[in-house]
């Protein structure tokens, strides 16, 4: 994670907000892992601002692919969304105020995930996103840059055929 946080540091402010699980005991009925879950909730809505683009990580919700999570956070940003929170649950879910209060869900998978291994497979994607766009960027620019040179060339082709004079040193 720590890995993680120093390579997105160079594109994004990350903050990393953990929070305890609350203690499930053995045995507990649908009531009981509803009150955990409403409990977890609360302290989860806590720690969310106005201002920001919840994506809540849900197994009922869609899957995407690595480039449809990363067209989706860039098409928040220029919509906007830049500061975005990711909500993970605890070991019995989230609560329905909290899926309520997502402004989108995503399922990374219909496994269950240790909670340290999900953090990294989705900083993973966040920092994929970053590279996605820059080699977008890149090529975007790559393009423009060829595209003025095929320009600047048919310019300084057509003078030379007006002048006369070999301005490409044909």
């Amino acid at each position: 994670i720590d890995e993680y946080a120093k390579r997105l540091g160079r594109y994004c402010k990350l903050d990393i907000i953990e929070l305890p699980d609350e203690k499930t005991p053995d045995n507990a009925s649908e009531k009981e892992e509803l009150q955990i879950k409403d409990k977890e909730g609360e302290l989860i809505l806590s720690k969310i601002k106005d201002n920001m683009f919840v994506v809540a990580m849900d197994l009922n919700a869609k899957q995407m692919t690595s480039e449809e999570f990363s067209k989706f956070i860039e098409t928040q940003g220029v919509m906007g969304n830049s500061n975005i929170a990711f909500v993970i649950g605890g070991s019995l879910g989230l609560s329905q105020n909290v899926i309520k209060r997502a402004n989108h869900k995503i399922c990374f998978s219909k496994m269950t995930f240790p909670h340290q291994l999900f953090r990294i497979m989705l900083l993973e994607q966040v920092y994929l996103l970053f590279i996605y766009i820059l080699f977008i960027e890149l090529a975007i620019v790559t393009v423009v840059a060829i595209a003025l040179f095929v320009a600047l060339v048919v310019t300084i082709r057509k003078l030379d055929n007006e002048k006369n004079t070999s301005l490409l040193g044909r």
